[in-house]
């Protein structure tokens, strides 16, 4: 039952909707060279902006966290570089494919029974009780975290680095109309370039991610679809020992 007393956030801050990914700082490649945000006075603001776009429903905890990943000025990266590459995948998909674009940036009804789980009421809309806004649903969080990370296939220069994740992109948004489809694309070829298959799992099944939008059914049919074609992922998923998936934070399906 809904606390009537319960504060929740606008679907909106500063222009920038909830989960759009609308909001970021950076352009392809990390920031950290780039900028001081630990000396730029509108750190913690800018923060709280790029965690709205980013669908972040825990964004207090994190952007006030004293741990040494979190905090304001982490935490504004962090979230800028999701939304970037998630900003480049519906692009890139407007661009080729309409159908799949309208997939991958509206709301989602969420399914009976599977209400939405840890979250603060203040860093969401009252929408995420009923809806689940695009950078929250599996495909899109996963997909742009596993662009982001082209960054650390080995061997590559920055510029190849770009060039692959462009290329990924372009790929998987070409190759079908359905979101599910889509990630396993995009996670299949990612491994063919070289990333590590924990980290793509990782980002596919994160279980934090999981535990605040409590959507096993669509993260099941990833799974059911990764197994059709993704079988080598699927394979190191079932064979992953229960505590290696709790040290990556990948999730337990049951």
């Amino acid at each position: 039952m809904i606390d009537s007393d319960t504060k929740y956030g606008p679907e909106q801050i500063d222009g920038h909707g909830f989960g759009r990914g609308t909001y970021y700082l950076v352009g392809p490649l990390p920031v950290a060279e780039r900028m001081d945000l630990l000396q730029y006075s509108g750190v913690v603001h800018d923060a709280f902006v790029a965690a709205h776009a980013n669908a972040c429903g825990v964004a207090r905890s994190l952007i006030f966290s004293s741990e040494p990943a979190a905090g304001p000025a982490n935490m504004l990266r962090r979230y800028s570089e999701v939304n970037f590459w998630y900003r480049q995948i519906i692009g890139a998909a407007e661009s080729s494919n309409p159908v799949l674009a309208k997939r991958l940036n509206g709301p989602m009804v969420r399914t009976g029974g599977e209400d939405i789980g840890i979250h603060e009421p203040e860093s969401g809309p009252f929408g995420r009780r009923n809806f689940k806004y695009p950078l929250g649903q599996p495909w899109n969080y996963a997909g742009a975290r596993i662009l982001r990370d082209v960054s650390k296939i080995p061997g590559k220069s920055d510029v190849e680095k770009v060039q692959i994740a462009n290329c990924l992109i372009e790929d998987a948004t070409r190759g079908t109309n359905f979101p599910v489809e889509f990630i396993i694309h995009l996670a299949r070829e990612a491994a063919s370039k070289g990333m590590s298959k924990t980290t793509i799992l990782k980002h596919i099944f994160a279980a934090g991610r999981l535990a605040e939008e409590n959507d096993y059914t669509f993260t099941r049919q990833i799974f059911n679809e990764m197994k059709k074609d993704a079988p080598e992922l699927a394979r190191v998923y079932t064979k992953m020992s229960y505590a290696r998936k709790l040290k990556h934070g990948i999730a337990i399906l049951s």
